[in-house]
């Protein structure tokens, strides 16, 4: 309304920590200045949201709270550039023009505020000039804060006024709009004689506050009507807004609900009952009751959606499904927008869904459609055309005018108008395809794109019959045309999908298999070697889950076009999904080391080229990659089993120290295979419980047994007995060492309680090594106590082993587990030592018990 009033730039303001005005955050109500008298030097105050303020909103609460009126503390006011304070004044408007008696009615009438503005010192300097040569005011308020006391004048100091003077400083307490205000008269020196001072500060003191009031009077008695005209308009408005977004929220076809933060449905529009049999009065009040309109599999992602919601994170479109309370199933797109609150913080989810049910079965119906769109094509009587062939005029009706972008008042029907109008690279194709309908008499079909006056391009599907005459020479052709182009462009966007990687543009992995499967065939036929290079971006997970994944798609943006840029226009870049690309090198040399030198020289161009840093947005990334190359000359191999290749040697490179190459060789393809054999292998161990502890005595400098060390074997059941050093790499590798360690610890525990009971075996200490992998878990303190207490075993005969490598990694947090282990009496030994760089400082550091 305030637009339609001729505020044409109208918006809800706030004002930044810098000063600066700016659009008001989106939240669930305003406060903004709709009437301002007078507009001009005030501009910056119309649509200003008061309660963006912590002093105008506190105001404005009291005014309602107390029902009267109220005063701010100081304030700088938006439309002042200077560095006067100046004080706001509210009283709150009602319906009816009466005032509601409780605080709740109060709430519910409120429809304004008339505000009054106060430039202090405009009154100070302008209304009080006659006296301000004789006498100092200053004003304080009382009720202020620390530090905002003081309205006028901007800085002063009553302690230094000179102490004869300050004999004749009058003050008085004055309530002035709800708050307490203490206005101090100081004569100035010279200005009066001691017997004269008191009572001029009072007729001072009793001037200004008439000056207040004056004031004040004069704004309100003069804009109240007015203002609150204007109120009751904007409020009729407001009413007529609400109704029609009313009828709009229950008349859209489409569903539309809003929810709070407590996931309630606060709105349910009409379409929404229809479709899923449910009245509002049902749902409302009920958090989450919108999970019976979803599929059970459907909600935990639905919840997950609701608490991005809640952290300002929500989409603004996904799909899902809901069901109505007959069980019917739709396909709904849904688009999301959110509301706050003061705080800045989402207060309403306004969600609208549209069905989309027939437009995704069209979409996957569209490949099945397209035979059956052709013949369509084909029979549906767009624009007529006939050729005279003795003439060589060309007979085009309106709409075959239109279709190709001709004038039809100017066309002459010429051979050179006609192919004016057709795209230059279609025009030989147009000519062969009506030569040959006439020299074999066989129906035209043509294609071709035509060239409008604006520039515009239109497919275009021609077809047409021969025409004889009684002597059976060719006489005319007659025929249709039908555009084609949005067919063409739903072909075009099936390719891509079906194709071509979204982001980059690069080939997919289907495009990259039809291409590996045609350079195979062109490497046997001509004898030239080729080679698949598979590139793995080295820690590009880091950057994803640090930077975030718009960064992310940024940075395999640019890796793609620095790919493209390290080799020739004939080999083939594609991605086939996350970071993994693969370049793939055609027409290498028929000689095999010399073809590995070739695409060594490539590989290491794509080694420095990834290498370089790169600018994302204010980010400079840095990330190197890992190539597996593998060489193919034509021999029967199979597209799989290259990419397998390439990706062994890639990962063989990853193991190398990344940012590396390496070539595949079949002892690599050995090595892997018997490493996933041996893998499956092993998992079936820890399931059928094949492995068993060996105990190696330990004796002191007397011979005499003090201990064991637990020596784990495996009894495969086709090998016979396995050693450690066979299968403890994988293990720690794959992470099955953290079951495996449990095994032999809790075996271990229930051999000391066994040797309890013995009494050649009670004092007996038993030692068990510890990889890395189990001494770095989380809990790994509370899973060793747990052991022992559930085989009641004494803590002190359990003795753990720790490689030197081990302690080094992380030296605090190793002294902090030792610690937490050896305060329950567990002792600790180290193993290897000597073999890496053990400082002896840290070894002091230590409970040790023992060192090997």
């Amino acid at each position: 309304s305030a637009r339609r009033a001729g505020f044409d730039n109208f918006d809800f303001t706030e004002r930044l920590q810098q000063g600066l005005m700016t659009s008001a955050s989106k939240r669930w109500e305003y406060y903004p200045g709709y009437f301002v008298e007078p507009y001009q030097g005030n501009e910056n105050a119309l649509g200003f949201d008061l309660a963006t303020d912590p002093v105008r909103r506190a105001a404005l609460d009291q005014s309602v709270i107390l029902g009267q009126l109220f005063a701010t503390s100081r304030v700088t006011l938006v439309q002042d550039h200077s560095e006067h304070y100046g004080v706001l004044v509210f009283r709150p408007v009602y319906q009816g023009g009466v005032q509601p008696l409780g605080v709740a009615q109060r709430h519910a009438k409120l429809i304004g505020f008339v505000l009054g503005v106060f430039r202090i010192n405009d009154i100070m300097e302008t209304r009080a000039k006659d006296i301000k040569s004789e006498v100092q005011l200053v004003v304080f308020d009382d009720d202020a804060t620390q530090g905002l006391h003081l309205l006028y004048p901007r800085q002063w100091n009553i302690d230094s006024v000179d102490e004869l003077v300050s004999r004749f400083r009058q003050t008085r307490r004055i309530i002035f709009a709800g708050r307490s205000w203490t206005i101090v008269a100081v004569p100035k020196f010279g200005a009066f004689e001691s017997n004269h001072g008191a009572s001029t500060s009072i007729l001072v003191l009793g001037l200004l506050v008439a000056l207040l009031w004056s004031a004040y009077l004069r704004q309100m008695l003069g804009r109240q009507v007015v203002i609150e005209q204007e109120i009751k308009n904007r409020t009729i408005d407001l009413n007529q807004e609400r109704d029609f977004g009313n009828a709009v929220f229950n008349s859209a076809g489409a569903i539309s609900l809003v929810l709070n933060r407590e996931g309630e449905i606060v709105r349910f529009n009409t379409a929404a009952e229809l479709f899923t049999g449910y009245q509002f009065n049902e749902i409302k009040g009920q958090p989450f009751i919108w999970e019976r309109f979803m599929a059970p599999e459907q909600r935990a992602s639905m919840r997950d959606l609701f608490r991005q919601f809640l952290e300002g994170n929500l989409p603004k479109r996904y799909e899902n499904r809901w069901q109505n309370r007959a069980g019917e199933s739709r396909l709904f797109d849904w688009s999301n927008s959110t509301l706050y609150d003061d705080q800045g913080l989402p207060k309403h989810l306004i969600t609208v869904g549209m069905d989309i049910t027939l437009q995704k079965h069209a979409e996957e119906a569209l490949r099945e459609s397209q035979t059956r769109l052709d013949l369509a094509l084909r029979s549906a009587n767009m624009g007529v055309w006939s050729l005279d062939l003795v003439t060589n005029k060309r007979h085009f009706d309106n709409q075959q005018c239109f279709l190709l972008g001709i004038n039809s008042t100017t066309f002459k029907g010429s051979e050179e108008e006609y192919f004016r109008v057709i795209h230059p690279d279609d025009r030989e194709i147009v000519r062969a395809k009506l030569a040959r309908t006439i020299e074999q008499d066989v129906p035209y079909e043509s294609e071709f794109r035509a060239v409008w006056p604006d520039g515009s391009i239109h497919y275009i599907a021609a077809r047409g019959r021969l025409v004889r005459d009684d002597q059976d020479r060719p006489l005319r052709i007659n025929g249709v045309i039908f555009e084609i182009t949005e067919w063409k462009e739903a072909q075009n966007r099936i390719h891509n999908l079906a194709f071509y990687d979204p982001l980059t543009g690069l080939p997919n992995r289907r495009l990259l298999t039809d291409r590996l499967q045609q350079a195979l065939v062109s490497s046997a036929r001509n004898g030239l070697a080729g080679a698949i290079l598979f590139i793995d971006l080295d820690n590009f997970k880091t950057i994803n889950d640090t930077l975030g994944h718009a960064l992310g798609d940024a940075l395999l943006q640019q890796t793609a076009t620095r790919l493209i840029s390290c080799v020739r226009e004939e080999d083939t870049v594609a991605r086939i999904g996350g970071d993994e690309f693969v370049v793939m090198l055609e027409h290498l040399s028929a000689d095999e080391p010399e073809a590995a030198t070739q695409t060594e020289s490539i590989g290491m161009k794509i080694l420095a080229a990834l290498s370089q840093p790169c600018q994302i947005a204010s980010h400079e990334c840095r990330s190197t990659c890992s190539i597996g190359i593998t060489l193919f000359n034509g021999r029967s191999q199979s597209t799989d089993e290259l990419l397998k290749q390439a990706d062994i040697a890639m990962y063989q490179a990853k193991k190398a120290g990344r940012n590396a190459l390496r070539f595949f060789d079949t002892q690599m393809q050995e090595i892997v295979t018997a490493r996933a054999t041996l893998e499956g292998e092993l998992r079936k161990a820890i399931e059928n419980q094949q492995f068993q502890l060996y105990y190696q005595i330990q004796v002191d400098s007397f011979l005499q047994p003090i201990g064991a060390e637990a020596l784990i074997r495996w009894n495969h059941p086709d090998r016979g007995l396995v050693l450690p050093a066979q299968f403890i790499a994988l293990a720690e590798e794959t992470g099955l060492i953290l079951p495996m360690g449990q095994w032999v610890l809790e075996t271990a525990c229930a051999q000391l309680k066994a040797w309890e009971r013995e009494e050649r075996t009670r004092k007996l200490v038993l030692a068990v090594n510890v990889s890395a992998r189990e001494f770095r878990q989380a809990d790994f303190v509370a899973q060793v106590q747990a052991t022992i207490q559930r085989h009641a075993i004494q803590p002190y005969r359990l003795k753990l082993e720790l490689t030197e490598s081990l302690l080094l990694e992380n030296i605090e947090d190793t002294v902090a587990i030792m610690n937490a282990l050896n305060d329950v009496g567990i002792q600790f030994s180290l193993d290897d030592f000597g073999t890496g760089y053990s400082s002896l400082q840290y070894l002091k550091r230590l409970p040790i018990n023992q060192i090997k």
